[in-house]
């Protein structure tokens, strides 16, 4: 279990609980980042190692500067229902609200229908002030059910409103079957009766 604890600017704080993205990695949003100032974070990982619980704890901090705001328009994908090993094409739309020109990443994610996320692909750009860039992805899905699709964006500064950096679009992916193999694929015969119509002529 891995949570953190943000101090703000102005003396409080808040706790929230992080995700495990796999390899080693914990995340969350923490989108009440209104204030100027330095956001003092502690970390706290509490675990189990040969039956004694243990634990660990790190200290951060981050400056947050109003004048920063990446934002996700929007998410699209060519499918809402694809079939399994489908290549997807998903576009995200990032503007740039802040006054500054924003050193930016978007990375994609999938979370599988089993609830385990992993990295799709990262992209690098600048993003000038009031403007904004669309992100292309092409990649193809695997695993039969409900899938999530995020966009993350974030800069070299801490936004002044954290909460428009993520967005999310549900997927329901089906089984391909032109991957199984022929003792698994479904068999239809069409049977056509004969002789049910007699034409009699005189």
């Amino acid at each position: 279990q891995v949570n953190v604890k943000v101090f703000k600017p102005d003396g409080h704080n808040q706790k929230i609980e992080l995700t495990d993205l796999g390899n080693g990695t914990f995340a969350n949003i923490f989108a009440n980042t209104s204030l100027d100032g330095t956001y003092n974070i502690i970390a706290n990982i509490v675990g189990i190692n040969s039956g004694i619980k243990f634990l660990r704890s790190g200290i951060g901090s981050v400056g947050v500067n109003a004048n920063h705001d990446l934002s996700i328009e929007s998410l699209d994908v060519s499918d809402l229902y694809p079939n399994e090993s489908e290549k997807m094409s998903v576009a995200a739309n990032v503007s740039n609200l802040g006054a500054f020109v924003a050193n930016a990443t978007l990375k994609f994610y999938d979370t599988l229908p089993n609830g385990q996320t992993f990295e799709i692909n990262s992209s690098d750009f600048a993003l000038d002030p009031n403007s904004s860039v669309q992100i292309n992805l092409n990649f193809s899905i695997f695993g039969v059910g409900n899938h999530t699709l995020t966009a993350f964006a974030f800069s070299n500064h801490i936004d002044s409103n954290f909460s428009n950096n993520i967005l999310n679009r549900a997927l329901f992916v089906n089984p391909c079957l032109d991957c199984l193999s022929p003792s698994l694929k479904p068999v239809i015969k069409i049977i056509l009766p004969q002789n049910i119509f007699k034409l009699m002529c005189r």
